[in-house]
């Protein structure tokens, strides 16, 4: 604890150095500044943190009353003790309810005035105590809820993180057992590709550019199915780049297919990577100990190239390392009768769950 530092206020010459000699005798190491008049306690004041104030009433100027007030609005927790020679009963009340610690009679008794300045020191410095402990308090609340806030927020990333592993689980086993369905529909790839990014960039920081010289781009495709392998193809490029580096997403038609392009300039992936990169569960060595990779990405790539290629189309993936990658989705605009599968009946989810177990990772 620092030593005490007080403030002496009094336009009487010989007390003000009287007083300070008295305070230093009986108060081990307390330090004394003084003010012949109101105005030179308040310059002080604007500069120093006082353990108490002690102050005349009647001084000419600005009596003690009026320092008082003063004190009060800028220093409200200093204790201020008032030296009076008249015990009017009116004078006291006011000087109470203006806020003032404590009395001291004229003349002085060293013995009395010690004992009370004792006191308003350590009722200054519990204050004091008092508002430092508040500040851990409000300081440790506001770190756990930080902690909680991010806390919620992984366990809400591992939860989405699981659904779409579930998903891609159970779309897996419906392409093993040949009973995958597409609902195709003729729709606009360009709102599609933009409705896509629009929901994407809202749920992340990830900075994302969409180009397209047409307005209009026409294909018999799965709406739902072609959102499923956006998601996963930006989530790749988002994971493998920093923030500060944007994704391009292009569109273009090139006769009668529609090809997308997604191109990420992040650390790029090795030949060894790229040969295993649609291979389901394919764990990428250099990005696994990252804990922020999403676990369905493993099993995503795989179930993406299913989808396209039930769409007759394409998807291939360039990369290098430190030249970051590029993702190639060619789509036919017409759907032709050798990738139509409609005649297939979805297995209960039960069953498609017993065709394709889940792997021992995710269930130890």
């Amino acid at each position: 604890m620092n030593p005490p530092h007080i403030l002496l206020v009094d336009d009487d010459t010989a007390l003000l150095q009287a007083l300070p000699h008295t305070v230093a005798l009986r108060i081990h190491g307390v330090q004394v500044d003084t003010a012949d008049s109101a105005q030179g306690a308040l310059e002080l004041l604007e500069e120093q943190d006082y353990d108490a104030i002690v102050t005349d009433i009647k001084m000419p100027g600005m009596d003690g009353l009026e320092l008082l007030a003063r004190i009060q609005e800028l220093r409200p927790e200093i204790p201020v003790l008032l030296i009076t020679g008249h015990a009017e009963q009116a004078l006291i009340t006011r000087a109470l309810r203006g806020g003032a610690y404590d009395f001291i009679q004229k003349p002085i008794d060293r013995v009395s005035f010690v004992a009370a300045l004792h006191r308003a020191i350590q009722t200054r410095q519990l204050r004091r105590q008092v508002h430092e402990q508040q500040q851990a308090l409000a300081q440790h609340a506001q770190s756990l809820e930080h902690l909680l806030q991010e806390r919620t927020r992984e366990l809400r990333v591992v939860k989405q993180a699981m659904n779409v592993l579930v998903e891609h689980v159970l779309d897996s086993s419906r392409l093993e057992t040949n009973t995958f369905i597409l609902h195709r529909t003729r729709c606009n790839l360009v709102e599609l590709c933009q409705h896509v990014l629009d929901e994407y960039v809202a749920g992340t920081d990830c900075a994302l550019t969409f180009v397209c010289g047409e307005e209009l781009i026409e294909a018999e495709v799965d709406p739902d199915r072609i959102r499923q392998v956006l998601i996963t193809v930006l989530t790749i490029a988002h994971l493998y780049s920093s923030t500060s580096t944007p994704v391009t997403i292009t569109l273009q038609q090139a006769e009668e297919r529609a090809i997308i392009e997604v191109c990420d300039r992040g650390v790029g992936m090795t030949e060894e990577v790229l040969t295993h990169i649609f291979d389901p569960f394919y764990r990428i060595p250099e990005r696994e100990s990252q804990a922020s990779s999403p676990v369905g990405v493993r099993l995503g790539l795989s179930i993406c190239q299913k989808i396209i290629e039930c769409h007759g189309g394409t998807i291939e993936m360039h990369s290098r390392p430190g030249r970051g990658s590029t993702c190639s989705l060619t789509l036919p605009l017409v759907a032709g009768p050798s990738t139509e599968q409609t005649e297939a009946t979805p297995l209960p989810v039960s069953d498609e769950l017993a065709l394709f177990p889940a792997p021992r990772w995710l269930v130890s």
